[in-house]
């Protein structure tokens, strides 16, 4: 471990837990059951741990209603779901995934239809996930072709419990959730960017005004600075190494983000 990586680490940690500062203090997160009070837990939790070892969960993960779209996303007809953790032990991550979700809810007034999917018509008595993207971070393994950062669809509904008890109703999960590949590269976003992201796509009760207010922007910022800008580097140190003269670089960029010394 060398100075630069723990400065860091440690400053990544004082950026996350102004982040969650922020999202628990914010008026409009208040619509949206259980956020707050997460955010204001995890900012507790980061604020007891050292600099150089420090972990987090969002668990029970957020649940935030989509509203006011008409179709699919028809007002109170569907909700996003937001979890996942980082751990992090002599500065290095140990620990990082998040998953996002997205539960179609049952319609009691739901007689006569056609129907999305034969998923939907063969369990329209229950809610139903219909998305699950999952977000995973680790060393690279070169022989197996894992890249360091990557998403998968689907993946281990570790939230289904969570959801449950939040509609007091069963939830339908039929993804073969132990299909392991593909791992498709992915930047290697954090809780910050993956909540602004899908902020910004879907109308839900954090208002939009969330999203536009400059300190938010510059906690998206820092995130990007944290966890994208290295990644970014390593791709054109790629390109470099590709085209400069005489060279004998034959990796792919895919291979090559499957080594263990692609780091960000």
């Amino acid at each position: 471990m060398n100075a630069t990586t723990s400065t860091l680490i440690s400053d990544y940690k004082k950026h996350l837990m102004d982040a969650f500062f922020y999202i628990a203090r914010d008026p409009t997160i208040n619509k949206c059951a259980g956020i707050a009070g997460s955010s204001f837990q995890v900012y507790g939790k980061l604020k007891s741990c050292p600099n150089n070892s420090w972990t987090f969960q969002i668990i029970p993960p957020w649940i935030i209603p989509i509203m006011g779209k008409k179709g699919y996303f028809e007002n109170d007809q569907a909700t996003l779901v937001i979890g996942g953790e980082i751990s992090v032990t002599d500065c290095i991550f140990s620990k990082y995934n998040f998953f996002v979700s997205i539960v179609r809810n049952h319609n009691n007034s739901e007689n006569d239809r056609t129907y999305d999917s034969c998923c939907e018509e063969q369990k329209k008595c229950v809610n139903r996930i219909v998305r699950r993207f999952h977000f995973d971070t680790g060393a690279g393994k070169e022989f197996t072709l894992e890249t360091n950062s990557h998403i998968q669809f689907g993946g281990l509904c570790h939230e289904k419990g969570a959801v449950e008890k939040y509609y007091g109703k069963p939830l339908h999960y039929c993804l073969d959730n132990k299909l392991d590949t593909p791992r498709i590269p992915h930047p290697p976003l954090d809780i910050i960017l993956i909540f602004d992201l899908i902020i910004r796509q879907f109308e839900t009760a954090v208002e939009r005004e969330f999203v536009e207010k400059s300190e938010w922007i510059n906690l998206v910022r820092g995130s990007e600075d944290f966890r994208l800008r290295k990644y970014y580097d390593q791709i054109e140190k790629y390109y470099k190494n590709k085209t400069a003269k005489h060279s004998k670089y034959r990796k792919t960029l895919f291979e090559t983000m499957c080594d263990k010394d692609f780091e960000f």
